[in-house]
């Protein structure tokens, strides 16, 4: 099981790349730190670049190569990758960007060390200002099991 709140600062990068596509609008990243349970004390970088719509206000944006890598204590990294449904962006009075809310869905695709092999999925929960502060929520199953290999 995977339960925990991370908190850390969030900036659009311009110097990220831009995703190899012609309208990604924002490249983000995001680090944090906290305790989650089944990992304890890790370091996050999340990365997503952004294609903005918008009509929607970005409610309807488009998220391309949505990883987090956590860093445990020890050193062992679980690589997860996001589906981001649901997002809100808000306005202020002068027009422009100040925070966002992204709901969504991860998946573990391995790691090093103890999450080589990990496997599983949970929900997470993300808000923010632009720039500044992030709290990231995550819940979820892993499992460490190596494939079971193949008979002969």
């Amino acid at each position: 099981m995977i339960e925990g709140t991370l908190v850390g600062d969030h900036w659009i990068n311009p110097m990220a790349p831009a995703c190899d596509l012609p309208d990604t609008s924002w490249r983000f990243f995001s680090n944090g730190v906290g305790q989650l349970s089944g990992l304890g004390e890790v370091e996050a970088y999340t990365t997503h670049c952004t294609v903005f719509d918008e009509a929607s206000g970005g409610a309807d944006s488009t998220y391309y190569h949505r990883t987090t890598m956590f860093t445990t204590a020890a050193g062992d990294t679980l690589a997860v990758v996001h589906d981001i449904p649901t997002s809100e962006v808000f306005v202020g009075d002068d027009g422009n960007f100040t925070g966002f809310t992204l709901d969504g869905t991860w998946e573990a695709v391995g790691g090093s060390g103890r999450f080589t092999y990990a496997t599983g999925s949970g929900t997470f929960y993300a808000a923010a200002d632009i720039p500044g502060d992030i709290v990231l929520d995550f819940t979820g199953e892993i499992t460490l099991d190596p494939p079971e290999p193949p008979a002969e």
